[in-house]
């Protein structure tokens, strides 16, 4: 078929680019929705990239295969998309998917199995069927199908993640690219006079809408924050899937054990006042709650953080400043700022860790903002018992970088393990050979 149809040829341009637009909105969106579940890691990353880029090869290679009904295949490929995207990348579906497989490696793999592989595979077939309509100047129409859709995929990963999760969600953005694929179903069934098959997708676009929208307070592209209360004397805070943070109503504080050490020690022990304190990881503002004699500032990377605490967890304003900003990037912003005490409270669980915060070089920079005396709070969530890598790299990634001593809050596999640092000074150990007794006088 050679297409003479103006309308048609129009047609065909818009759902190529809108279709790269789509493709690239469904890979960041599931990166985004697993993480709560399994985490931000480049294992994860790359396991959803590949996944990708092998369902689009298969696309490509199916719809070059398709030799009849071209619009009509269309047609049946974005329904399937529809219905597999819209409720495999819901939260609820996610949720009941790692609740079955609570691996995190088998549920990322079961994940892109059961939702990246059919809901891409489906999209790729989009261009080799558009070509089909084409018969002269075939290189050329190629050319253009590819350049419409690169251009439509460089729109999805800017405006994805930069402006639709930023701005209304990712609730909202699963249902603008589900309304997306609805508009594209609503035009071609239009131009082939299948009115009829509207009603239908219309009542499952309803139906996606309903099952997409979980009550949190922010669910932005960083992550979902919800807050709900424990026997109406403790307010909790959840971000993706951890308990980030818990107040106490009674005594206006938190009741999180290694936050209350931390406290304790700087009060009480070390008697800091008048100085300045960094906290990585704002979490509910809970380590400054009832120190009036220090300087605080929180540096998170999500915006809405102090608002809800604000609003819905402390109900008051947070003690100190909040910058929201990736702390790498306000180290190296703001090079000449030094601090007394710098807590380091970004780690929830052992998954969820910014990959960023657990580098030698990472510790390098806090130990450069700390001053001479300072002193430094590091609150990691491992096993005390170095019964895994993790908790045992970490281990010596720190003592690497800092003088320090530990206290174990717990003995469980994932417990918090909270770090007593100071900057690295003498190295010297003792030996049979070398003891000096000058050390032993009190």
């Amino acid at each position: 078929m050679n297409v003479d149809n103006k309308n048609l040829k129009i047609l065909l341009f818009i759902i190529v680019c809108v279709e790269g637009f789509i493709s690239l909105g469904i890979e960041l969106i599931a990166i985004r929705q697993i993480v709560p579940f399994a985490g931000s890691n480049i294992l994860n990353t790359s396991i959803i990239i590949g996944f990708f880029l092998l369902s689009l090869s298969l696309g490509y290679y199916r719809g070059g295969l398709v030799n009849k009904n071209y619009l009509e295949k269309l047609s049946l490929n974005l329904t399937i998309t529809f219905i597999i995207f819209s409720i495999g990348i819901s939260y609820f579906f996610i949720l009941f998917l790692f609740y079955l497989v609570p691996n995190i490696l088998l549920g990322v793999l079961a994940f892109s199995v059961l939702v990246i592989i059919p809901s891409i595979y489906f999209l790729g077939q989009t261009i080799p069927l558009a070509t089909n309509f084409f018969k002269d100047n075939i290189s050329r129409v190629s050319g253009t199908l590819l350049f419409l859709s690169t251009i439509g995929s460089f729109l999805g990963a800017i405006c994805t993640s930069a402006i639709l999760m930023n701005y209304i969600g990712v609730n909202n953005t699963i249902v603008f690219f589900s309304f997306l694929i609805f508009l594209l179903l609503a035009i071609i069934n239009i131009y082939l006079k299948r009115i009829g098959y509207l009603f239908i997708f219309a009542f499952f676009f309803l139906f996606f809408v309903t099952i997409n929208q979980y009550p949190f307070l922010s669910n932005n592209m960083h992550s979902n924050i919800e807050i709900f209360e424990e026997n109406n004397t403790t307010r909790i805070l959840s971000i993706n899937n951890s308990i980030a943070s818990s107040f106490d109503i009674d005594t206006i504080n938190t009741t999180f054990t290694y936050i209350l050490k931390i406290q304790d020690i700087i009060k009480n022990h070390l008697k800091i006042k008048e100085s300045n304190i960094l906290v990585i990881g704002a979490g509910g503002f809970t380590v400054s709650l009832n120190d009036t004699l220090n300087n605080y500032t929180y540096v998170d990377i999500d915006k809405k953080l102090k608002e809800i605490s604000e609003r819905y967890f402390l109900k008051k304003n947070i003690n100190g400043s909040f910058i929201p900003m990736e702390i790498r990037y306000f180290f190296n912003k703001y090079p000449n700022l030094k601090y007394k005490v710098i807590v380091l409270d970004a780690f929830t669980n052992r998954f969820s860790v910014p990959s960023a915060l657990l580098t030698n070089e990472f510790y390098k920079q806090v130990s450069d903002r700390l001053i001479d005396d300072g002193y430094v709070f590091i609150n990691v969530v491992g096993d005390p018992t170095f019964g895994n890598s993790f908790s045992l790299k970490s281990y010596n990634t720190i003592l690497n970088n800092f003088n320090c001593m530990t206290i174990p809050i717990g003995f469980k596999t994932n417990s918090n393990i909270l770090y007593i640092c100071r900057k690295k000074q003498s190295q010297e150990i003792y030996s049979d050979n070398r003891i000096n007794l000058f050390d032993f006088i009190r």
